[in-house]
């Protein structure tokens, strides 16, 4: 278990992750808590955090009250949810935008899809 303030792991790997700030590049995390998490190029089991932003990196079950996910995810909860070009399984938020969404099941008060840039 790595329990701290920060948390930077670059082709790394941990069963339990407990910090404030996390952010990870190349690198796997079983179960995720967190206030911040960044990924890059990283695979996570659980992930719960007020904030994430993923970058080409993949989660079996995500939850935040904001999210940024460009890659895969299996089950995605959260309050304000951006996709850039992501796969999920299921996604319920409140809010959700995306330029490129493929998802098996979305539920959301309001969403929208963007064009791409």
């Amino acid at each position: 278990m790595v329990k701290a303030e920060l948390v930077r792991m670059h082709q790394s790997s941990a069963q339990m992750i407990q910090a404030e700030d996390v952010e990870l590049s190349q690198s796997a995390g079983l179960q995720v808590n967190a206030t911040n998490v960044k990924t890059h190029q990283s695979a996570l089991g659980v992930v719960q955090a007020g904030d994430i932003t993923m970058q080409s990196s993949g989660a079996a079950v995500a939850r935040a009250e904001t999210m940024s996910i460009n890659g895969q995810a299996g089950v995605v909860v959260g309050g304000s949810v951006e996709f850039g070009n992501a796969y999920a399984g299921v996604v319920a938020g409140r809010e959700i935008r995306g330029e490129r969404i493929e998802s098996v099941i979305l539920l959301s008060e309001k969403w929208k899809v963007m064009s791409p840039r």
